[in-house]
């Protein structure tokens, strides 16, 4: 009896082992063929997921030459019929590349969260005043861009435009510089900063109203791929938080304080009223919806 025990328990330990075995095969994640990602431009790439997990459950972005790409999708429909997947959204934003002639993505940040930022000290310009523009980089990698035109004798070949409101929420953009010549590219180091001010002559010039800065930029030097930002009118945070209050009144004790959500970057004010009965309720309200994780600021 004692032998037929000790062969099943070996039968059933040999079965775990084989179905771990079998399990782990199963879930070998597929990997996209070095040849699919060769490529000559960067209109051969396009992006996709590099596993069988999509960014928003927990997988990875990359990119393929697009010719391959509903290849890959059949494959992974094929293998990762039953791979689990973690409820971890980890999509970034970025830019596909061709480069060294193999297709790549080139991560600019979380996704919905700005990974660079362009402030202005205003938004309403009234004629001769100072007129500052601000980028602001919050990735691990360098941007690059066409440097700064302060006047109309300047190079019209810059990043940056300004445009004036219109109807209907329509912007009229337009460059600063007229001269037929392109500037320079200019490198932002990672999580670097700088501020550019408008030229007092050319600020006499605007007419008075609502103004928006748009600034191009790319990830590569070449620029052959970019991306675009506004600028947001900033207030600064530490001009509105407050620490922690406790205040009692008519015997109700109020808990104030500040919450911030590090993924969407809202900001939210809170009030919890206790009374003592234990009765309690709520009160809150958003005052932020899109604050920097490097910054304290409140867009508008």
């Amino acid at each position: 009896m004692e032998l037929k025990l000790r062969i099943l328990l070996g039968f059933l330990i040999a079965g775990a082992l084989l179905g771990g075995l079998l399990w782990s095969s199963f879930f070998l994640e597929p990997s996209i063929p070095p040849e699919w990602r060769v490529c000559n431009s960067d209109s051969d790439c396009v992006e996709t997921r590099a596993g069988c997990c999509p960014c928003s459950m927990g997988g990875d972005q990359t990119a393929i030459n697009k010719k391959y790409l509903e290849k890959w999708m059949e494959k992974l429909e094929k293998f990762c019929l039953l791979a689990p997947c973690p409820a971890e959204y980890k999509c970034e934003e970025g830019i596909v590349v061709c480069k060294d002639n193999r297709c790549e993505f080139l991560s600019a940040g979380p996704h919905g969260k700005p990974a660079v930022f362009l402030f202005t000290d205003k938004k309403n310009y009234r004629k001769g005043e100072e007129i500052k523009v601000t980028v602001i980089s919050g990735i691990g990698i360098p941007i690059y861009y066409r440097d700064w035109s302060a006047n109309q004798n300047e190079c019209k070949g810059t990043s940056f435009r300004l445009g004036r409101k219109g109807e209907r929420y329509t912007w009229n953009f337009s460059k600063i510089g007229r001269a037929e010549c392109s500037n320079p590219v200019v490198k932002l180091e990672p999580y670097g900063e700088v501020t550019y001010s408008l030229d007092p002559n050319e600020s006499e010039k605007l007419e008075e109203g609502t103004y928006q800065w748009e600034f191009t930029f790319g990830l590569e030097k070449d620029l052959k791929t970019t991306l675009k930002v506004f600028s947001k009118n900033p207030k600064v945070l530490k001009e509105v938080i407050t620490p922690v209050n406790v205040s009692e009144r008519d015997n109700i004790f109020v808990v104030h304080f500040f919450t911030w959500h590090p993924g969407s970057g809202e900001v939210v004010e809170w009030n919890f009223e206790i009374a003592r009965n234990c009765e309690f309720k709520t009160n809150y309200s958003a005052i932020a919806f899109q604050v920097g994780d490097w910054k304290g600021y409140i867009y508008s």
